[in-house]
């Protein structure tokens, strides 16, 4: 069983949706909200070998390993103290907090919050489907194609 509050928030001028029960953080999407509570998993199976850090994540596992291999060096969110090896995972990563889109398709207008929903979007929705013109540019014929 899981103690995961899944309750909408209803206070005006409010675009962060879902309130987290257990630490009080708001978040926009149900999906983002189900990645959040997985935070809160009482099954921390994941240790460091090299510190105290447990996590129930395969993922945050790797991403906290890079703090042992980057000399200690990383950028942590203000809001949640999630550790970040690049300085642009956490710039990114405040969008989540916030809700904002700062990433614009040029073709549709379609907003996103992380700079690779555009690329993927870009790829999978704006390419000619006859493999002639997309994102990548082929190194031996210059021809551009939707996939890699």
């Amino acid at each position: 069983t899981n103690d995961f509050d899944f309750s909408e928030d209803t206070s005006d001028n409010n675009f962060l949706k879902f309130a987290c029960e257990l630490c009080d953080e708001k978040i926009q999407s149900s999906v983002a909200f189900a990645l959040h509570s997985i935070r809160h998993s009482s099954t921390k199976k994941y240790h460091c070998h090299y510190c105290k850090y447990k996590t129930s994540t395969v993922k945050r596992m790797r991403r906290h390993m890079w703090i042992h291999g980057n000399g200690g060096k990383v950028f942590q969110c203000e809001t949640c103290s999630t550790v970040f090896p690049e300085c642009i995972q956490a710039i990114e990563h405040k969008n989540f907090h916030s809700g904002e889109m700062p990433y614009k398709c040029d073709t549709c207008e379609k907003h996103f919050m992380f700079s690779w929903l555009l690329f993927t979007h870009r790829r999978l929705f704006h390419w000619d489907s006859k493999g002639d013109t997309g994102p990548f540019t082929c190194d031996t014929c210059n021809g551009k194609f939707g996939t890699r």
